[in-house]
């Protein structure tokens, strides 16, 4: 039997359903504090909200028409580069070498509304494709 042509029974949706599924527990157990440094994940939380949205967008990418592929990659490269070049968090020396952490709230805000955005237009996106719940327009079989 050639190897070519071959189709695989497996079927990886279950998978992908369970690992957008965690993803989407572990965001919405960080979105409840951004600033929060992550104990678990040995990172501040608003950094691990939006390695999940991108992970929950390069879950359903191939699903995704080229147009909600230029613009997600648009939101999701324009978080990174605000995130590498704005603080939000920065420490301050204090009297006797001490050092106190401020936290930059006016980017922290601005952080927050596209981080926003980019889940919004993810959750837009794989709830056009089916791969959200499923609208049910009548109780039929509940």
């Amino acid at each position: 039997m050639s190897e070519e042509n071959v189709v695989s029974k497996f079927n990886e949706a279950a998978l992908a359903m369970k690992r957008a599924d965690m993803e989407q527990t572990i965001l919405n157990v960080c979105k409840k504090n951004l600033i929060a440094f992550n104990m678990e994940f040995q990172d501040y939380n608003y950094q691990i909200v939006f390695k999940c949205l991108t992970n929950l967008y390069l879950e359903s990418k191939s699903k995704f028409t080229n147009k909600e592929i230029g613009e997600t990659e648009a939101w999701r490269k324009a978080i990174s580069e605000f995130i590498s070049k704005n603080k939000i968090h920065f420490s301050v020396k204090k009297q006797f070498g001490r050092q106190e952490r401020k936290i930059d709230y006016s980017n922290l805000k601005i952080l927050e509304e596209i981080l926003h955005e980019y889940e919004t237009l993810i959750r837009k996106c794989r709830d056009l494709h089916g791969l959200s719940s499923p609208n049910v327009e009548d109780d039929e079989g509940l």
